[in-house]
C-alpha cells in the first residue's frame, strides 16, 4: 500500500479525534464521562428493567478497564448525575440509573450534540455521511477483530 494512503489514514483518524473533542459536551464533564453517561442512557432505553442497568453492560465494548470505569462512575456519582446500587443477593452485581440532574443534563446536551452533528451532515452531504458511517462501522469491526486476533505485548 502506498505510504501516501497510510499518512492520509492517520491524518483522518487524528481529524476524527479533533471533531470528537470539539463536540459540545457540558463544561463540567470530561468527554469520557459525558460519553459514559450517553452509554448509560442508551442502555437504560434498551433495558428490560427500565430504570436500572448493570455496570457490566456499560463495561462491555467500551474499551476501558473495569477499575477505570469504576473510578469514572464514582466521579459521576459524586457529581450527582448517576446513582449506583449493589444487588443484595449478589454483591458483585452493581446497577446504575441516571438521577434527575443526570437526565436533565443529558437532555440538554443531546440537543446540542444533535445540532452539531446535523450541521456536519448538512455540509458533508447526507449520502456521503451514510457512506462514511458504513465505512466507519466496517473499520470499527476490523479493529475489534484485530484486537481479538493479535496477542497483547
Amino acid at each position: 500500500m502506498n505510504d501516501e494512503y497510510k499518512e492520509s489514514f492517520l491524518h483522518m483518524v487524528h481529524t476524527f479525534r479533533k471533531f470528537h473533542s470539539n463536540l459540545p459536551v457540558p463544561s463540567n464533564l470530561p468527554p469520557g464521562e459525558f460519553f459514559t453517561l450517553m452509554r448509560i442512557e442508551k442502555s437504560l432505553k434498551k433495558s428490560v428493567d427500565d430504570d436500572r442497568v448493570n455496570v457490566s453492560c456499560i463495561h462491555h465494548g467500551n474499551g476501558m478497564s473495569m477499575p477505570a470505569l469504576s473510578q469514572m462512575l464514582g466521579s459521576l456519582e459524586k457529581k450527582g448525575l448517576i446513582a449506583r446500587a449493589v444487588d443484595p443477593d449478589d454483591r458483585r452485581k452493581v446497577s446504575l440509573t441516571l438521577t434527575a440532574p443526570g437526565v436533565s443534563l443529558m437532555t440538554e446536551a443531546k440537543r446540542e450534540v444533535d445540532a452539531a452533528v446535523e450541521r456536519f451532515i448538512e455540509q458533508f452531504g447526507e449520502e456521503d455521511f451514510k457512506e462514511l458511517c458504513r465505512l466507519c462501522e466496517k473499520m470499527n469491526e476490523t479493529i475489534k477483530r484485530m484486537d481479538t486476533e493479535s496477542p497483547k505485548s
